[in-house]
């Protein structure tokens, strides 16, 4: 857990590619294209930069997924002794750390079950370069019993809102997240705000 005005810094690929759309383009090409073929026209020089590209592009991934990762551990509190990791499920795809995966979801989750309770709850945040702002940092958390969502309009937290679709609780400021020395703050206190909703929901269910 950090402190709230402990400020955080991306990685330097992370922090270019934010910055730049020259960048952001150049490493989404470069992860997104499968070379069929070598162009016969390439020499060895060119060859060597090809390859020098695709090194940074893979970096600029292993970068941004761990970033993300680590804003999460940043940004939400422990839920308490009451609650454990949930078991990992080799089938569900979306929950590995598979950096090619992390990178195309732009998000990190984990999941919690509560002791007793059939409850669990599913913490995550979201990291996307797509923003105008050039960047952007999103909270998301759902509560369920079985198939039955917990997490209500009613009882959502203050300062975040209801996604229907989903059944769950989101957050986000207005503000572009890009800059270097990044202040979690407003995030911090917004997981704690969710934190202190899942246990009272979950104490009272």
């Amino acid at each position: 857990m950090t402190e709230n005005k402990t400020p955080f810094f991306y990685r330097e690929s992370v922090q270019a590619y934010f910055d730049s759309a020259e960048v952001r383009f150049a490493v989404d090409q470069l992860l997104a294209r499968k070379m069929k073929y070598v162009p016969q026209s390439f020499d060895a020089g060119e060859v060597a930069d090809f390859y020098r590209a695709c090194l940074a592009a893979r970096q600029t991934q292993i970068d941004f997924v761990q970033d993300m990762i680590d804003l999460w551990h940043l940004i939400w509190p422990d839920l308490g002794k009451s609650w454990h990791a949930a078991p990992y499920d080799p089938g569900d795809e979306e929950l590995t750390l598979d950096p090619q995966v992390r990178w195309d979801e732009s998000y990190f989750q984990r999941s919690f079950d509560r002791k007793g309770k059939g409850i669990r709850a599913a913490l995550w945040v979201y990291l996307s370069s797509k923003s105008p702002a050039g960047s952007e940092i999103k909270l998301g958390y759902s509560l369920f019993r079985g198939a039955q969502s917990l997490a209500r309009k009613a009882n959502r937290p203050e300062g975040w809102s209801w996604d229907n679709d989903y059944k769950c609780h989101r957050f986000s400021t207005e503000s572009g997240v890009s800059q270097n020395d990044l202040t979690l703050a407003p995030f911090v206190d917004a997981a704690q705000r969710a934190v202190s909703v899942i246990e009272a929901v979950a104490q009272e269910a």
